[in-house]
């Protein structure tokens, strides 16, 4: 508790700032400066910069064997990075290198730290520029899709789909990771297909952007990476159609919602015509309803 000398020193802080009297010394003015800040940290508390520290070391220092003071911190550290100001401090703090390095750690830390990643660069292009600099992470977090552990599996590709969405650096770093080829395996991984789904959907939606004026463009789009894209799209697309006979995925609306929209976005661009397609489109329309997409454009291609 902050102790009567401490609470006397802030009123005679606050009270020399707030002064109306023009003839105020610089003796009053100075009496800030002797201000302990241990007092302004008793009543305000640490600064979020402090406790994303805080929490790091925390992480860095727990025995691998305490789960429960790792998740917290992590808990703790990830809801702090959800603030973009804080998210891009990770840059300015040195805390990316210290984060990154825990991906080799138990499957606490892995899912801790993917899941802090995901935060951090959901919808933050500086913070995704920051992360993909870093030589190696992107590729890191691809290999851990693939982990033994399940959590760790869905939070990393929420972590990997988080650092490259709307950002041309990351599409194009995916080809160096070999990630497209993933993307396109998950597709028949039951466990992590929806949010494969949900990405390769926004990747078709910038394909589509790619013919808008310049000043319309959420990201920009060279040549070269345009071609990647159509190309990925070329290949995902009859999976996609595939999934809508499999009665796992029909069975599941929000999945099959996300593959019509994909395949609707797809469809959009005027450049993919898939044969049979109103075959699987149209029991779907039947069983879920006309809301679920433009189904007039599946029904037609």
């Amino acid at each position: 508790m902050t102790d009567k000398r401490s609470l006397e020193q802030l009123l005679q802080f606050s009270t020399s700032l707030h002064s109306n009297n023009n003839d105020l010394t610089a003796a009053q003015a100075r009496t800030g400066s002797r201000l302990d800040p241990s007092v302004i940290d008793s009543i305000m508390g640490p600064s979020d910069a402090q406790l994303m520290l805080d929490s790091m070391k925390a992480i860095a220092s727990a025995p691998s064997s305490d789960d429960e003071v790792i998740e917290t911190a992590f808990e703790n550290l990830e809801a702090l990075v959800e603030q973009i100001d804080n998210a891009k401090n990770l840059k300015n703090m040195g805390l990316w290198p210290p984060l990154i390095a825990q991906l080799d750690r138990s499957p606490v830390h892995r899912r801790g730290a993917c899941a802090v990643i995901a935060a951090a660069l959901q919808n933050n292009p500086e913070a995704q520029d920051a992360f993909l600099a870093l030589e190696g992470a992107l590729q890191r977090v691809r290999g851990l899709v693939l982990d033994s552990d399940p959590a760790v599996r869905r939070k990393a590709l929420f972590a990997m789909t988080s650092a490259v969405r709307n950002n041309s650096k990351g599409l194009r770093k995916l080809s160096e990771v070999d990630g497209w080829r993933l993307f396109l395996s998950l597709l028949d991984n039951d466990e992590l297909r929806k949010r494969t789904v949900f990405f390769l959907g926004n990747v078709f939606a910038q394909i589509n952007d790619a013919d808008l004026e310049p000043s319309e463009h959420l990201i920009q789009i060279d040549q070269d990476l345009l071609a990647t894209l159509k190309q990925v799209r070329a290949e995902c697309v009859p999976k996609l159609v595939k999934l809508l006979s499999l009665d796992k995925v029909v069975d599941d609306e929000d999945t099959v919602e996300k593959v019509v929209q994909a395949l609707e976005t797809a469809i959009k661009s005027g450049e993919i015509k898939v044969a049979g397609l109103s075959q699987v489109a149209d029991p779907i329309r039947q069983r879920y309803g006309e809301e679920m997409c433009d189904w007039s454009l599946l029904s037609s291609s």
